[in-house]
C-alpha cells in the first residue's frame, strides 16, 4: 500500500510543476525520471502506430498489472489499421517484464534480479520472426 501510495505522490509531483508537490525524502532519489515520466505520458500508442506499415508483434503477458489484455487488444486493432501483418501474443504467468510472478507477488517482485525472461518468451520472438516472408528469405537454411 505504501509503494502505491508513494507512486500516486511521485505521478502527481511528475504531472505537475515540481514546486507544488514536496516529495518526501525516500522518493527524491526518482526525481530525475521526471522528464522521461512526463515524454511517457504524453506518448500515445495510437499516435505512434497510425501509419505504420510494418509487421507488428504485440507481445503481453499475462498477469501484466500496467498494461491490461483489453489495452494490449487495442493497441493490436490500433496497429491493423495501418498494416495488414499484426499478431498479438499473450504468454500467461508473465508480468510487465516478461518475467514470471503471481498475481499476489506481481509489484514486489518487479526489482528482484534474480528473476529471468523464461525463454519461451525468446522462443515466441524468433518463431514470430521466422514466419515473416522476408525473414525467411534472408534465413540460411
Amino acid at each position: 500500500e505504501r509503494r502505491l501510495r508513494d507512486a500516486g505522490i511521485l505521478f502527481t509531483s511528475i504531472r505537475a510543476d515540481r514546486s507544488e508537490v514536496e516529495l518526501p525524502d525516500r522518493l527524491k532519489p526518482l526525481a530525475y525520471l521526471a522528464p522521461w515520466y512526463r515524454d511517457l505520458f504524453e506518448t500515445a500508442p495510437a499516435h505512434l502506430l497510425s501509419g505504420l506499415t510494418r509487421p507488428v508483434l504485440v507481445l503481453h503477458g499475462g498477469s501484466d498489472i500496467q498494461v491490461s489484455s483489453d489495452d494490449a487488444r487495442r493497441i493490436a486493432e490500433q496497429a491493423r489499421q495501418s498494416s495488414s501483418d499484426v499478431s498479438l501474443r499473450v504468454l500467461d504467468g508473465l508480468d510487465h517484464l516478461m518475467k514470471r510472478t503471481l498475481p499476489a507477488t506481481n509489484i514486489a517482485r518487479y526489482g528482484d534480479r534474480r528473476r529471468r525472461v523464461p525463454k519461451a518468451v525468446v522462443d515466441s520472438i524468433a518463431s514470430w520472426i521466422l514466419e515473416r516472408p522476408a525473414s525467411r528469405a534472408s534465413v540460411p537454411p
